[in-house]
């Protein structure tokens, strides 16, 4: 018991060494901005509007995680230290958890089944859950304050678990509402995390032992299959009918096949390399050698999974894929491919994975020298590990600072310099934005899915900030096609091309453009003080 505090302690210790400049970071100004800052349900939130939390900012179905936003608000205001603070301390939670629910799979004996009984095997649990702690996959979920819901997600996921693998060896009532209840609270802080129930029977099995019996498990596990159907049914009406679905009508059927493919293995090279992590990877329909390498992988897993020996551990791959199933593409929601916060749940059974077979290998190391050298490439592994984190979290610091390292992580991204771009422009650099702009349009391939409308409204507002009108009114009028209603911005860019009309004289077409702006954005208040000031205008 006291060696299993002292490596808590330790975890914890590492974890907040690691991850204590994310204290520092601001907002990134892509989803922070309507997520929190303008936002009326954080800032100004009363009983009143509770309703809007199932529904609030293009119809996302997180109430639970709004609470935790709405909490931080009401602690820290508009200063994103407050804001930081709570994902850090989720993390740190969740940190705990994941040793704690490794620790109760230890004691049903499984590991010592799977390993064949190293001395090394009570230390799984801790390496489980420092290689969840370290790995710079994570840090998108830490350090974005608009991805809190996977942390929260999480939490309350493994606070189910951990009741559940209790319920199957104590087969306490208590236990089992315990776990459901906690089940219903992840769905509510983040629906994707339905998903859990396709890994519980495999956990049940785990736990089990040879006293599973799959028929009385499927008995238990039947309530929490309904209640994530009710979820998932939940949340894809609140995301349908606020048109969060993007790209359905892009791709064939076959051509998600490949997309998924690649997407899949795309999420485990940046899990096994590292490095360059960004936070939107545009969807690419062209066929590229990661198809094909996907496609091999599951092969692989295939393989593993007719071999009883890795067994288990295809299993726990298989678990992964599962739970990335949401962020892969075959349901298409915005316009990126994957994302890496997505993988910060999905990848803990691929990391206790990896952790058994490494303690599984040490079996077979007699020499005394071999051992010592295993000792120290652990270490020298763990401590590279946490130099990407920490270099990663310091890219969080500010949205230009997160762009440009985009840009270099992804030279060939579009997304990248288009929000390099947005970040020049709010920070009053005009000329280098439209640079980006440009570069972003140039890299846009034909395989790319991209909303090009953002690039337009971004190059529209550039230009007028330096005065060209003509050259500003002409990308803003790209936008008023048949599709004009769709674009979130599109009030913004009447208002714009309001301002350009009058500085031409042309006051009535101008006073119809900012009407226009104020029918889709009533509470613009720049917009109505133009309006005021061309009514009184003869």
């Amino acid at each position: 018991m006291r060696n299993s505090r002292l490596q808590l302690a330790a975890l914890l210790f590492i974890t907040l060494l690691v991850y204590a400049a994310s204290l520092q970071n601001g907002y990134v100004h892509l989803d922070d901005t309507n997520y929190l800052i303008n936002n009326k349900l954080v800032t100004d939130f009363s009983l009143d509007r509770t309703g809007e939390l199932f529904s609030s900012v293009r119809g996302n179905f997180t109430p639970l995680t709004w609470l935790t936003h709405i909490l931080a608000w009401r602690l820290s205001g508009e200063n994103p230290f407050g804001h930081h603070v709570i994902s850090l301390l989720f993390h740190l939670v969740n940190v705990t958890l994941v040793f704690s629910v490794a620790g109760q799979l230890y004691r049903t004996g499984l590991f010592e089944r799977l390993t064949g009984g190293t001395e090394y095997v009570s230390f799984i649990p801790f390496f489980t859950a420092l290689l969840f702690a370290l790995h710079p996959q994570n840090v998108e979920a830490v350090c974005w304050l608009a991805a809190r819901k996977d942390l929260v997600m999480t939490c309350l996921v493994l606070l189910s678990t951990g009741f559940y693998l209790r319920f199957v060896r104590a087969k306490s009532a208590g236990l089992y509402l315990l776990a459901v209840v906690m089940f219903c609270m992840a769905c509510l802080a983040k629906p994707t995390a339905v998903m859990w129930v396709v890994v519980l029977p495999v956990l049940d099995a785990a736990a089990s032992g040879r006293a599973f019996n799959a028929s009385r498990a499927m008995r238990r596990l039947a309530p929490l299959l309904a209640i994530a159907a009710g979820f998932a049914l939940l949340a894809y009406s609140a995301q349908q009918s606020a048109g969060a679905f993007g790209a359905g009508d892009q791709f064939s059927s076959a051509e998600r096949v490949l997309i998924v493919l690649k997407n899949l293995f795309s999420y485990y090279v940046r899990y096994f390399l590292g490095g360059d992590y960004f936070v939107n990877y545009p969807l690419n329909k062209d066929l590229a050698w990661q198809v094909f390498a996907g496609g091999a992988g599951l092969v692989a897993l295939c393989t593993a999974l007719a071999i009883e020996r890795f067994r288990a551990h295809g299993l726990a791959w298989l678990c992964t894929i599962v739970l990335l199933l949401p962020s892969v593409g075959i349901v298409q929601f915005g316009v990126q491919a994957t994302a890496d916060r997505f993988a910060y749940l999905a990848f803990l059974p691929t990391h206790l994975s990896l952790v058994v077979l490494a303690v599984t290998g040490l079996h077979y190391v007699r020499e005394r020298r071999m051992v010592l050298v295993v000792r120290v490439a652990t270490v020298l592994v763990f401590l590279l590990l946490a130099q990407i984190t920490f270099l990663q979290v310091s890219v969080w610091r500010s949205d230009l600072s997160l762009w440009a390292h985009g840009v270099r992580a992804e030279p060939d991204n579009p997304l990248a310099y288009q929000y390099l771009g947005d970040a020049f422009l709010r920070h009053g650099d005009a000329t280098t934005a439209i640079e980006s702009y440009e570069k972003s349009i140039d890299l846009i391939g034909p395989g790319i899915y991209m909303d090009t409308r953002s690039l337009y409204f971004g190059l529209g507002r550039a230009h007028f900030v330096l005065e060209d009108y003509d050259t500003a009114h002409a990308w803003f009028s790209r936008l008023f096609d048949k599709d004009a209603e769709s674009f979130s911005r599109i009030g913004y860019a009447y208002y714009f091309v309001a301002e350009i009309l009058l500085r031409k004289g042309h006051n009535a077409e101008a006073l119809r453009y900012v009407r226009e702006s104020l029918r889709r954005v009533p509470s613009f208040t720049r917009a109505r003080e133009l309006e005021a000031e061309l009514v009184a205008r003869p």
